[in-house]
């Protein structure tokens, strides 16, 4: 009930479209990122908020076969935007926001 009364802006008691449409992308992001930094934390082992190269090594570790160090520069390249070799849950948080 809350969350449709902070909703309601211009306080008419009602919800008109455009009211609803932003307490639906509201409510979208949060379980976004929930899941997002869920799946951040499956990589992150240390609990960080970074997740770092060995950490990628060991979670692809099963999982590509051939050219590991390939793909890991590959996701460092894309992901660590400035360079420190780390990847920082907010540029994750911030990059899927855009897409």
């Amino acid at each position: 009930m809350l969350l449709i009364i902070q909703g309601d802006v211009d306080k008419d008691g009602y919800l008109d479209y455009g009211e609803f449409v932003a307490i639906s992308i509201h409510l979208r992001k949060i379980d976004h990122d929930e899941h997002l930094h869920k799946a951040f934390q499956f990589f992150d082992k240390n609990q960080s908020e970074y997740i770092e190269i060995e950490e990628l090594h060991k979670a692809l570790a099963d999982e590509v076969e051939t050219n590991s160090d390939e793909v890991i520069n590959a996701i460092m390249h894309d992901a660590d935007t400035d360079k420190v070799r780390i990847i920082d849950f907010l540029f994750i948080q911030f990059d899927f926001i855009w897409v």
